[in-house]
């Protein structure tokens, strides 16, 4: 069993709990923050695409830091500053993005990113809570 082997893990629930957990928020995410996005105002398929986009880049790596988080029993209220903290760098980042790609800007990039991720956010907060 070589050091690239990854069969057992693959096959292991931890494997699945992971690929559920990627899917579902990313999926939930991009719903709701393309929607919103069309809501305030984000028009075109290639703008659409770039928050599509962004959101592909920036979604998994925030899902599987705070994944492995958990996995290691890290403290909820830890977590929690942790997960505020890279929210903050995510809005920042795809608020970069956004001034740089978008078509037009009938907002704030940095607005737009903030109330995007907010409300994706408190979605997720109020899901897990359930």
């Amino acid at each position: 069993m070589g050091i690239l082997d990854l069969t057992g893990w693959i096959q292991s629930q931890w494997f699945f709990e992971y690929a559920a957990t990627i899917s579902f928020c990313l999926i939930g995410t991009l719903l709701i923050e393309v929607t919103l996005a069309l809501a305030l105002g984000v028009r075109g398929w290639d703008d659409i695409e770039k928050v599509i986009l962004i959101n592909i880049l920036t979604n998994p790596v925030l899902v599987t830091i705070l994944f492995l988080l958990n996995r290691m029993r890290v403290d909820v209220k830890a977590i929690f500053f942790i997960q505020l903290g890279l929210e903050v760098v995510v809005v920042i980042l795809e608020g970069m993005y956004y001034k740089r790609k978008l078509q037009k800007e009938r907002m704030n990039p940095f607005l737009l990113s903030m109330v995007l991720n907010a409300v994706s956010y408190g979605a997720g907060l109020a899901l897990s809570l359930l």
